[in-house]
């Protein structure tokens, strides 16, 4: 599962369920699961593998949805807390999201946000509404922005950004460079930075 909270607002993912909000602290849930996205779920569930809402506005939230953990997921934005109905598409991967991030230091209602695509990763610089490749790490699932410091992490090590994703370096490679997991389900799982 995946949590998150802006003013007051609680957001959670989950494998098979999707996506879940709280508007009084966590003491009753609502399914916000759109059926466009969640394939034969029919929007009586989903799978979302990474949740963000944005802390100071309640109202703009960020998710992956899909049928599928691994294909058919999509990353969609709601402008409207994420209320059931309000999510529209902002990057079709076709495979694993994860690893969405928010830059706090960007403008508010100009967001500048990180998200990983199967194992590579995304930037955008206008709230999540379009988004563009910046780093082909092939295995990193986590990001984590500030400025223009930017961490990208996963089963391909630890991977280092001092101007906004332009250019990477990998951050002691003996240490954080580990072999594959062979866990089946390596992407909810694996060696290497979390």
């Amino acid at each position: 599962a995946a949590l998150s909270t802006s003013g007051g607002v609680l957001f959670a993912g989950f494998y098979d369920l999707g996506i879940w909000r709280s508007l009084d602290g966590g003491e009753s849930w609502q399914a916000s699961n759109d059926a466009v996205f969640t394939g034969d779920w029919s929007g009586k569930g989903g799978n979302c593998t990474t949740i963000l809402a944005d802390p100071m506005r309640p109202e703009m939230v960020w998710a992956s949805l899909g049928e599928g953990v691994v294909s058919g997921t999509t990353l969609i934005r709601s402008i409207s807390g994420g209320a059931p109905g309000t999510w529209f598409p902002t990057l079709g991967s076709g495979g694993y999201l994860h690893g969405l991030s928010l830059d706090l230091e960007s403008p508010i209602g100009k967001r500048t946000l990180y998200v990983t695509s199967n194992g590579d990763v995304y930037k955008s610089v206008n709230d999540g509404q379009s988004w563009s490749l910046v780093f082909d790490c092939n295995e990193c699932y986590v990001t984590a922005p500030r400025g223009s410091f930017v961490l990208a992490g996963g089963q391909a090590g630890l991977w280092r950004s001092l101007n906004g994703g332009s250019t990477w370096a990998e951050i002691h490679p003996a240490t954080f460079h580990l072999p594959p997991s062979g866990y089946a389900l390596r992407y909810a799982k694996w060696y290497g930075p979390h």
